[in-house]
């Protein structure tokens, strides 16, 4: 088999209307998403955007990889691990970079964003299975 090779990097801005669409669009309207004041009471320090929000920007890079080789997602699976804090006066960045096994039925992808100067990975890890 050989070595894994880069498939994609990409940045997206997290904003917190984006984060407040995707909770009306999934039914998940829990205002730790967008309300500060709920996020703090919750002992958050800013409001998170959703897991599967963040999963599914990072899944629709690997979906056009794959796609423009004819290929398709079959699966997925991942962990979170960190949650992506948003406020109206703070978006988020992600930092999103797949790499595909050798034989391109897997890309595996690493999601993160930057605190205080450091990375901090979100999902662990973020793994798209593909068939032909």
């Amino acid at each position: 088999m050989s070595e894994p090779t880069a498939a994609f990097e990409a940045t997206e801005t997290v904003t917190i209307d984006r984060v407040a669409a995707y909770g009306r669009a999934s039914g998940d309207d829990n205002a730790i998403h967008t309300d500060p004041h709920a996020a703090s009471a919750a002992g958050l320090p800013a409001p998170v955007a959703h897991g599967v929000l963040v999963m599914g920007i990072a899944l629709g890079y690997a979906h056009q990889w794959a796609a423009a080789r004819g290929k398709e997602i079959a699966g997925y699976e991942t962990r979170f691990v960190k949650p992506l804090y948003v406020s109206a006066d703070a978006p988020a960045e992600l930092t999103i970079i797949g790499t595909a096994t050798g034989d391109e039925q897997r890309i595996d992808i690493k999601v993160s964003t930057t605190r205080d100067g450091t990375e901090v990975v979100l999902l662990r890890p973020l793994r798209a299975f593909l068939r032909d």
